[in-house]
């Protein structure tokens, strides 16, 4: 009996060494992962998950730096899930990313192999560069840096730049391969991955997994991070604080047919009600954060965001841990502009005119528009369809008619209702063959040039009779001459002749008058002395 409770007791010994060796080891394996996380500045997965990344904006895991992709293919196959692919000319930036002068840069390449010279990343006067010979260089403004021994090759590659306090090293696939010490320190600036901020050299291929450290990592994190060629992504085995808090759904969007000056309002809620639920708004087209997280879950679109698309996002925050975010997209809808309001030149129309029409609308969408016109007679057909001619030659037979003209404008979405206006064509006052000029007649018909045309020649016709009176008048005088008085002969012939000067040279209409009654009155004399028998 007593030997079966030693033999008892040794069990239970080494079944207790074994749990405590097992729990060194994970505590063991746990603090080299969670040493990863250590000063970690920025970690860019590059994967397309649905939220930021496929919007514009490059996700930072680490929380610290958004960076903004220009054209970049996401979705391609990565070392870890998907990564970005690109092509000459795609790149994304942070220009506030700031590096310390003591750092790491991790990453994984897939280069296509085309003999050029290719800058992956530029960060301040550091470029790490694919040679036309396809090794990998740290090249320092200023001269220096070092150049790896190992070439790149089709295939997923790790390359590790790190920078210390004296000398730049560069690791190849979790291996030391070359060092150098450059005279020129490192300087912080405006950072491009993917792009050289001079002409040229952009980078072809793809990249997956950038982390920058503000630290040196040791030599067995960086063959963590090769983990033997199949990668390491962050949080590195540790669990990731936003994994704690549940992603918040989505109650209610308003209605997607947002257009200029709506409002977006976004609601969601999170299955644990002390968790804090905040709200983002993000234009996609030109990356620009609208709205950033807060308690407002309210956006007035503006002129800005016409025809692009809003991401309306949401995020819970919940013991200072931050869900990842749950988002939904609204296109902004073109409005269409308003009808034009149509004016046109000349103010007034004769036969002789050119009529330029002149379309103008409000847009509130503020795009640029352009305008169609058409032409109709009200007394015949359409002179002109709709198109971009926007005058038209008005010529004797549309005298006294009615002309409409229609405008419609269009901002490269639709087109407006039709705006009009109208305008009646007008008879040209012009002087009479021989007969002098018409002012007087204009003036006394001024803004009605039928009336105008009216009074002009009725005047000619009482200036004919008056003629014809003074004709008869001269026959009479030449009959009745011999019973006459020489002077009242004269006076007569003389006002004859005034009255047919006045007639043809002035277009008074009362002076004429008088030269009538004088005639009038000569005639009357002239047969009360016949019928005297004088």
């Amino acid at each position: 009996m007593h030997f079966g409770y030693l033999h008892c007791g040794q069990e239970r010994m080494h079944k207790m060494k074994k749990i405590l060796l097992l729990i060194i080891i994970v505590l063991c394996l746990y603090s080299v992962n969670a040493a990863l996380t250590d000063n970690i500045n920025v970690y860019w997965k590059l994967d397309d998950d649905g939220s930021e990344s496929e919007q514009g904006r490059v996700a930072d895991s680490v929380g610290n730096w958004i960076g903004r992709r220009i054209n970049t293919k996401v979705n391609a196959s990565g070392i870890i899930n998907t990564c970005y692919n690109f092509t000459d000319g795609d790149y994304f930036t942070n220009t506030t990313l700031s590096i310390a002068q003591t750092f790491t840069v991790n990453f994984w390449v897939n280069p296509s192999i085309d003999g050029s010279t290719r800058t992956m990343f530029d960060f301040g006067n550091y470029l790490i560069s694919k040679d036309t010979t396809n090794h990998i260089g740290v090249n320092v403004e200023g001269g220096g840096g070092p150049q790896s021994t190992n070439i790149l090759g089709s295939g997923w590659q790790m390359i590790t730049v790190l920078q210390n306090s004296t000398s730049l090293y560069i690791y190849f696939n979790g291996t030391i391969d070359t060092m150098d010490s450059p005279e020129t320190p490192f300087t912080p600036g405006d950072s491009y991955i993917g792009r050289y901020s001079g002409a040229g050299q952009n980078y072809v291929g793809r990249l997956d997994e950038i982390g920058i450290w503000n630290r040196t990592l040791t030599d067995s994190e960086i063959t963590e991070l090769w983990n033997s060629g199949s990668g390491l992504a962050y949080p590195f085995g540790a669990e990731s604080s936003s994994d704690n808090v549940t992603i918040p759904e989505i109650v209610s969007i308003t209605d997607t047919n947002i257009k200029v000056g709506n409002n977006i309002t976004l609601y969601c809620n999170n299955t644990n009600e002390t968790a804090t639920i905040t709200y983002q708004f993000y234009n996609t087209n030109d990356t620009a954060v609208k709205q950033d997280y807060s308690s407002n879950n309210n956006y007035t679109v503006l002129i800005t965001d016409a025809h692009d698309i809003i991401e309306a996002r949401c995020r819970a925050t919940l013991l200072g841990n931050i869900s990842s975010a749950n988002a939904t997209n609204v296109s902004i809808q073109n409005t269409l502009p308003g009808a034009p309001t149509v004016t046109y030149l000349p103010a007034s129309v004769n036969t002789t005119a050119t009529v330029t029409a002149t379309g103008s609308s409000t847009d509130a969408d503020g795009d640029t528009l352009t305008y169609i016109y058409k032409f109709v007679d009200s007394n015949t057909s359409t002179l002109l369809p709709y198109s971009s001619i926007d005058n038209i030659l008005i010529n004797i037979s549309f005298n006294e008619h009615t002309i409409y003209i229609y405008s419609i404008s269009n901002d490269g979405y639709g087109n407006s209702t039709a705006g009009n206006t109208s305008f009646i064509v007008g008879l040209t006052v012009t002087a009479p063959p021989n007969y002098g000029t018409t002012t007087g007649y204009s003036n006394l018909a001024a803004g009605n040039p039928l009336l105008a045309v009216y009074n002009m020649y009725n005047a000619i016709f009482v200036g004919y009779l008056v003629l014809f009176l003074f004709v008869v008048f001269q026959i009479l005088l030449f009959i009745k001459a011999r019973s006459l008085t020489s002077n009242f002969v004269t006076g007569l012939i003389f006002a004859g002749i005034v009255s047919v000067y006045t007639v043809v040279k002035t277009t008074s209409i009362h002076l004429m008058f008088v030269m009538l009654v004088l005639e009038g009155a000569g005639i009357v004399v002239l047969l009360f002395k016949k019928g005297s028998g004088e």
